[in-house]
């Protein structure tokens, strides 16, 4: 049974020598390979590939083909500290194809997943937030157009990725 964060590692080529793998302190490969030991798919002089099956939450989108799983940008995301859940740096992953901390914070705006219609919520938000309609008259504010708004903007300057909404730098 698997949790939040593990990856499914085997040995050998062979799918059924591999184990699940807890990867919420695991920090290098010799780590991973200790892991298979306890578990008794490889023992500590073991010097052949280790390969992923399948991941499981942060770790899913480090999941590569072939097999591969890039541990390094898998620690690098998971400890980069930021007030933001986990479930938005999966979103940027899957966005941008690859983890980059100071692109994640500069492009993070929010969560909107609550919603249904993410986009336009955040439109809303922002709209007022930014006072684009600041000065305008009464009659100008009675017929401003949320959703051409929205579709203008996500062309260029936003970007929502499963709720979580980036700035489209």
């Amino acid at each position: 049974m698997t949790t939040d964060n593990q990856v499914f590692f085997y040995v050998d080529g062979i799918p059924t020598k591999g184990a699940w793998v807890d990867m919420d302190a695991i920090d290098d490969w010799q780590e991973v390979k200790t892991a298979l030991v306890v578990h008794g798919f490889c023992d500590e002089d073991y010097d052949g590939d280790i390969l992923a099956a399948d991941a499981e939450g942060l770790c899913k989108p480090f999941l590569g083909r072939h097999d591969t799983f890039d541990l390094a940008e898998f620690v690098d995301c998971r400890d980069h500290e930021t007030h933001a859940p986990d479930e938005a740096k999966i979103a940027y992953v899957e966005w941008m194809g690859s983890w980059d901390s100071q692109g994640f914070d500069d492009a993070y705006i929010g969560n909107y997943s609550r919603e249904t219609n993410p986009k336009q919520a955040f439109i809303y938000s922002y709209v007022d937030d930014a006072g684009v309609l600041e000065g305008a008259p009464q009659i100008a504010k009675d017929y401003f157009d949320y959703e051409s708004y929205e579709r203008d903007r996500f062309i260029n300057d936003f970007h929502e990725e499963n709720g979580f909404i980036f700035y489209n730098d």
